[in-house]
């Protein structure tokens, strides 16, 4: 990732594995300890991206990718800097990877 003052760059490289999708749709059961390890590897990402107050907002398993065995985080089209802690108001995703709107009365 590149980061100017006004922009992120993200660089991609090509993932030979496919996608978790590819991988689900394939194999329809992933085994308890490799989804384990694909966690893992998602929470080292999201941690990187914590640390720059980036927001993804469009996790899915279209989205990760794998290149040699290694987990890749990709699809940044509706990431979102989070300047000082704040949240978005905005909703974006893909509806049927979205948590339920919170209801209130």
């Amino acid at each position: 990732m590149l980061k100017t003052p006004n922009n992120f760059y993200f660089v991609y490289e090509y993932c030979n594995g496919g996608t978790l999708e590819g991988v689900l749709r394939k194999e329809r059961v992933i085994a308890e300890k490799q989804a384990l390890l694909i966690f893992k590897q998602l929470i080292d990402a999201f941690q990187v991206l914590n640390k720059y107050n980036i927001m993804h907002r469009d996790l899915k398993p279209d989205n990760i990718f794998f290149n040699s065995g290694v987990v890749k985080l990709g699809d940044f089209g509706f990431c979102k800097s989070l300047e000082k802690a704040n949240m978005t108001k905005t909703m974006l995703g893909s509806p049927i990877y979205m948590a339920p709107e919170i209801l209130r009365g």
